[in-house]
């Protein structure tokens, strides 16, 4: 079975990509529906109406007030 008789079962398979016509068509076709899966999505999400977001103010937060504790300089003991 010869390059020429698997061709000629399969048009448009592994073997056609030999082709320069048939590879071109394959790659412009994966490039295509790879961006298709990108875009599409992104898409969708824009033409969505906007949903007005119900606003509620935050409780009131209550701190104690608390100082920082004050740190001193160690005192330095001379050696024996």
């Amino acid at each position: 079975m010869g390059y020429a008789s698997v061709a000629a079962a399969n048009p448009y398979g592994l073997v056609a990509l030999r082709a320069r016509k048939v590879k071109y068509l394959w790659s412009a076709l994966s490039i295509l529906v790879l961006a298709s899966l990108y875009v599409a999505p992104l898409v969708l999400v824009f033409r969505q109406p906007a949903i007005p977001a119900t606003v509620t103010p935050l409780p009131s937060l209550s701190l104690p007030n608390v100082a920082a504790p004050i740190l001193r300089v160690p005192k330095l003991h001379a050696l024996a």
